[in-house]
C-alpha cells in the first residue's frame, strides 16, 4: 500500500465518527484510563458501603434493644454505648472497662457520618465542578477531614477554657494523676479514640498509597498514646495534643480541597502557607515544649503521687515505667511528623519554583 493511500485512510478514520458520518473528529476511547477510573470508582463505593453498613448496623441494633420488648433485658447495658459511665457524686468520671462501649459507638457513628458527608460532597462537586474522578474522590476525603478536624479542634479548644488547666506546661501536672475528670473531656477523649480506630480500618479499605505503612504506624502510635494517656491519668496533656494535631490537620484539609477544586493558585498557596505555619508552630515547637517539660521536669514532681477514691483507697499512682513508655511514644510520633515535615519542605520548594502546591504523597501515582 502506498504512503498516499495509507495517509488517506488515516485521515478518514480521524475525521469520521464510528457511524461513518463526517460530522466531527472521532477519538478512540482511552481504555487504560477507563479501566483505572472503574477501579477507583469500585474502591470508593466499596469504602462507602462498608462505612454505611457498620454505622447503620450499630444504630439498628441499638434501636432494637431500646424499642423491642424481647431485648428489654439488654437495655441497661445499651446505655454504655450512648452515655458516659462511672460518674461519681461530684459529677466527675473515671476510666473503666465500660468505656470501650462508647469507643465502639464513636467508631460506628464516625464511619456512618463520614460516608454520608462524602456522598454529599461527591454530589456537590460532580454537579458544580468538572473534575476527574480521582480529584472528586480526593475532594470528598479532604472535605470530610476539614469538617471533622475543624469541629474537634474547635470543641476541644472551647472545652480547654472550661478546665482548671491551659497551655501553661506546669498546670498540666497539678494534682496528677488525673483519675477523676470532667465527663465532657472523657467523652471527647473516647470520641477521638474511636476516630483513630476508624482510621486504621479505612486505610485498609481505601486505595493504597505510597506512605501506607508510615500512616499505619502513625495511627497505631496515636491509638496507643490516646488510650495510654487516658488509662494512666495523662488526660490534660493529651487534651492539648489532640487540639494541636486536629487544628493543623484542618488547615491541611482545606488547602487540599482548594487545590482539588482548582481554586486560584494564590488562594491555594496562601492556605498551604497557613498550614505550614501552624504545622511548625504546634507540631514541633509547642508540642516539644509541652513534652520536654513533661519528660524532664515533671517526673521529680510526680514521684509517689496517687489518686484516691471516696474511701481513701489509692486507685491510680504515678508509674515511672508508664511515664517512660509515653515518652517513647511521643518521641516516635515526633519522628513521624519530622518525616512529613521533609515532605512539606519539598512542596515548599515546588511553590518557590513556581509549580504550585502539590501533595507529594497523594497526587502522584
Amino acid at each position: 500500500m502506498s504512503g498516499r493511500t495509507s495517509e488517506t485512510i488515516h485521515q478518514r478514520r480521524c475525521c469520521q465518527n464510528p457511524k461513518g458520518n463526517n460530522l466531527q473528529t472521532y477519538e478512540r476511547p482511552n481504555k487504560g484510563l477507563h479501566k483505572k477510573n472503574s477501579i477507583q470508582r469500585r474502591q470508593f463505593l466499596k469504602l462507602l458501603y462498608y462505612q454505611t453498613l457498620i454505622g447503620g448496623l450499630f444504630f439498628f441494633i441499638i434501636a432494637c434493644v431500646h424499642y423491642i420488648p424481647a431485648f428489654a433485658e439488654y437495655k441497661e447495658k445499651s446505655e454504655w454505648f450512648l452515655n458516659v459511665q462511672y460518674i461519681n457524686a461530684d459529677g466527675l468520671s473515671h476510666a473503666g472497662y465500660r468505656d470501650f462501649a462508647l469507643v465502639a459507638s464513636s467508631f460506628a457513628v464516625i464511619l456512618l457520618v463520614r460516608s454520608l458527608v462524602q456522598l454529599l460532597l461527591f454530589a456537590y462537586a460532580s454537579h458544580r465542578h468538572n473534575l476527574p474522578l480521582k480529584s472528586l474522590i480526593r475532594f470528598t476525603e479532604q472535605g470530610w477531614s476539614f469538617i471533622y478536624y475543624g469541629s474537634t479542634a474547635f470543641y476541644g479548644w472551647k472545652l480547654l477554657y472550661q478546665q482548671p488547666y491551659g497551655w501553661d506546661a506546669a498546670s498540666l501536672w497539678v494534682d496528677f494523676p488525673h483519675y477523676y475528670i470532667d465527663p465532657r473531656v472523657k467523652q471527647y477523649y473516647l470520641f477521638i479514640f474511636g476516630h483513630w480506630i476508624s482510621q486504621i480500618a479505612i486505610i485498609h479499605l481505601e486505595e493504597r498509597r505510597s506512605d501506607h505503612y508510615q500512616m499505619l504506624t502513625h495511627h497505631f502510635v496515636t491509638c496507643a498514646l490516646v488510650w495510654g494517656s487516658y488509662s494512666y491519668g495523662y488526660t490534660r496533656i493529651g487534651h492539648l495534643v489532640m487540639i494541636m494535631m486536629d487544628f493543623v490537620d484542618s488547615w491541611l484539609a482545606i488547602a487540599k480541597c482548594s487545590k482539588y477544586l482548582n481554586m486560584p493558585k494564590v488562594l491555594t498557596d496562601s492556605l498551604f502557607a497557613a498550614f505550614i505555619f501552624t504545622w511548625i508552630l504546634f507540631r514541633h515547637f509547642v508540642y516539644m515544649y509541652e513534652m520536654l517539660y513533661g519528660m524532664i521536669y515533671a517526673p521529680a514532681l510526680l514521684e509517689g503521687k496517687c489518686a484516691y477514691d471516696a474511701a481513701g483507697k489509692a486507685v491510680l499512682c504515678y508509674s515511672q515505667t508508664a511515664h517512660r513508655v509515653c515518652a517513647v511514644l511521643t518521641i516516635a510520633l515526633q519522628i513521624i511528623t519530622l518525616v512529613w515535615l521533609w515532605m512539606i519542605i519539598k512542596v515548599v520548594l515546588r511553590v518557590v519554583n513556581g509549580q504550585g502546591a502539590a501533595d507529594t504523597r497523594s497526587d502522584e501515582e
